[in-house]
């Protein structure tokens, strides 16, 4: 399989584009995934995503750092997101960059994952696997310090509301769909 070209570096641009409507009416910050890609190469499985992020809030949101991190979906996913999101800052992927109340940003990503972090399910003798894209926003608002989490599932579109798994014995999908995923309440 032919070797990806390396991401171009990118810094996050001011999009004129309609912004996306707050994940629910109290969240500052709305995150959209409006481009979903997986390639498979021979020891890993590389995502490119283009993503915005929309400040609803009434005031900027300044110094904007996105953390984003990869994984599997699985039996661990959600002890994975807690520590992902309760940890000290993670790596930041760009930024930091202001955004003004009622802006928005262009965030374009590329992620990776190992194949053998995949937790990987057989079906029919056939291997597949659903990622998980883990979102993890900090910022400045006057003078306070402010952080915002949203987590998405990736697969393959056609499968109803959820996607549905990425297929392992197939090529690569043209195109991921997405979700923002909640975990189960106890």
């Amino acid at each position: 399989m032919p070797e990806l070209p390396a991401p171009s570096p990118a810094s996050p641009a001011v999009a004129a584009a309609p912004r996306p409507a707050p994940s629910s009416p109290a969240d500052p910050i709305a995150i959209e995934i409006v481009s979903a890609q997986v390639a498979f190469l021979a020891e890993t499985v590389v995502f490119d995503l283009e993503i915005y992020v929309a400040n609803a809030a009434s005031q900027a949101a300044e110094g904007l750092r996105p953390a984003l991190a990869l994984i599997s979906a699985g039996p661990d996913q959600d002890r994975w997101r807690a520590a992902f999101h309760a940890g000290p800052p993670p790596q930041n992927q760009g930024g930091p960059v202001d955004i003004a109340a009622g802006g928005r940003v262009r965030l374009p990503a590329r992620l990776t994952l190992r194949r053998e972090q995949l937790h990987v399910v057989t079906h029919g003798g056939r291997p597949m696997f659903v990622a998980m894209l883990l979102c993890d926003l900090r910022w400045r608002g006057g003078l306070s310090l402010h952080r915002f989490a949203a987590d998405f599932l990736l697969g393959t579109a056609g499968q109803g509301a959820r996607p549905g798994p990425i297929w392992l014995d197939r090529p690569a999908p043209p195109a991921l769909a997405t979700i923002r995923y909640a975990p189960p309440q106890s």
